[in-house]
């Protein structure tokens, strides 16, 4: 594990630590299941670079089934995706029905 300590203050006009950062859980293929600390800001307001891995890198065996959970990650978004224009056409149907 990396060390925890310091902060980071950029042109992004707030002070990062390790404090106010947010947990997050990579779903990259290279860097699949890693844990890393980043701004909570991050996509909310303007860009900040803080960013810190807390884990060691992925294993081999990590990054080959990296690729079938990214595949079954992609597979599922678009059932989803399905699912939710089915829902919205019925709805919509029902209610030009009424």
């Amino acid at each position: 594990m990396s060390s925890l300590s310091g902060n980071y203050s950029g042109s992004c006009g707030h002070l990062c630590t390790y404090e106010t950062c947010v947990l997050r859980i990579s779903l990259t293929v290279d860097n699949f299941g890693r844990r890393f600390l980043g701004c909570s800001q991050y996509k909310i307001g303007p860009k900040c670079p803080f960013f810190r891995w807390i884990d060691n890198p992925t294993c081999v065996r990590g990054n080959e089934a990296a690729h079938l959970v990214q595949q079954k990650l992609d597979l599922l978004r678009s059932k989803l995706q399905l699912a939710c224009e089915r829902e919205r056409e019925t709805t919509q149907a029902a209610a030009e029905a009424t």
